[in-house]
Formats: structure tokens, C-alpha cells, sequence
């Protein structure tokens, strides 16, 4: 799999992990439901600016974000600001 395709799939695990629909982690992170969906369908690819701030929501790398795959990974709380946290 390539970084985008990995990107758009972790997106979806990642939002969905969180708990969250497209329309709610849009409003979270400034973007229209649309700039999410083509995120997570993989339409369009998210400027740098983007992917930094989506990275700092989730308490992860922009480079993890790219490079990981998150589908059969149980993601610890990799820091006091993820959102994963229970």
C-alpha cells in the first residue's frame, strides 16, 4: 500500500476509533464535510498545513500518518493530547 492509500485509510480508522463522523471531525479541525470526505476517500490529498494540523488532533506525526498503518494496531496514548485517551 502507498502513502496515500495508507493516509485515506488511516484517516477513516483513525476518525472512527475517535468516535466520530465526518461532519463532527470537520467541524473540529476547521474543514467543510466535503474537505474531509475527499480526504478520507482519498480524492484529494490534504495541503501540508492540513495533514500538520490533523496529525496534532490524533497526537501523531504527520510522518506516521503517511507511513503507518493503523487498521490491526492498537494505538496507546501516545500523549497527553490524543484523542484516543479513555
Amino acid at each position: 500500500m502507498n502513502n496515500v492509500e495508507n493516509l485515506k485509510e488511516n484517516f477513516k480508522i483513525l476518525r472512527e476509533r475517535a468516535g466520530k463522523t465526518q461532519a463532527s471531525i470537520s467541524i473540529e479541525l476547521g474543514f467543510s464535510r466535503g474537505v474531509w470526505n475527499m480526504y478520507e476517500s482519498g480524492k484529494s490529498k490534504p495541503s501540508i498545513d492540513d495533514l500538520v494540523k490533523i496529525s496534532k488532533y490524533f497526537g501523531l506525526s504527520p510522518g506516521e500518518l503517511l507511513d503507518g498503518y493503523f487498521e490491526n494496531v492498537h494505538l496507546n496514548e501516545k500523549n497527553k493530547d490524543s484523542k484516543f485517551q479513555k
